[in-house]
């Protein structure tokens, strides 16, 4: 009776073991599914702040236009359906020194800032301001840091909507300067999908 006692001690155990086993190997595999797609989302980020940071370097004479980098990003987005906005967010009058112009405009705001959100939370593409930047870690730590950023999970309203998502962030900065920002946001859905299936 001992020796089957002990069978089924030492099989429960290696069950359980195993059982942990698979459940850490799943874990990893599906950690690094959502890695992957994070670092596909920085990249993007940190390739529209370094274009951007072009236009703040010392004797550059290119110009570009809030309409231009408005266009890129709205590419940005057609082309990344998992990503449910791209932004950037600028320091006042950092962009161009037209704020005053774009005042009291949809696209941005009382202030005329540049921050555009361009995203699809209706299900069609269009573009509103950005808001709680002056609280939220998505523009604050960057800001602090002059590092890139990853944020935690946040609700975020988009088009009146409460919406549960991720940013990744790049900072714009030139000579130790922070201009701003450049980001992506994805719906924590579509990282739940991943780990789904």
């Amino acid at each position: 009776m001992a020796v089957v006692v002990y069978v089924v001690i030492i099989s429960r155990s290696s069950a359980i073991s195993a059982a942990e086993e698979r459940a850490l190997s799943e874990a990893r595999t599906q950690a690094g599914i959502v890695k992957a797609e994070i670092e596909v989302s920085l990249d993007t980020a940190r390739a529209r702040a370094q274009e951007l940071m072009a236009v703040k370097q010392p004797g550059n004479t290119l110009k570009i236009s809030r309409e231009q980098v408005n266009a890129m990003m709205k590419q940005v987005l057609i082309e990344n359906p998992q990503y449910i906005g791209v932004w950037t967010l600028w320091e006042p009058n950092a962009f161009d020194g037209q704020d005053s112009r774009y005042a009291n405009t949809k696209e941005y705001g009382k202030s005329g800032r540049y921050f555009p959100y361009w995203n699809r939370g209706t299900g069609v593409i269009s573009v509103e301001p950005i808001v709680d930047f002056d609280t939220g870690d998505w523009y604050q730590v960057p800001k602090s840091t002059k590092r890139e950023y990853v944020t935690d999970l946040y609700t975020y309203p988009v088009m009146g909507k409460a919406v549960l998502m991720i940013s990744v962030v790049a900072p714009i900065v030139v000579n130790d300067v922070f201009y701003g920002v450049a980001g992506e946001t994805s719906l924590w859905i579509f990282f739940r999908k991943l780990q789904i299936g």
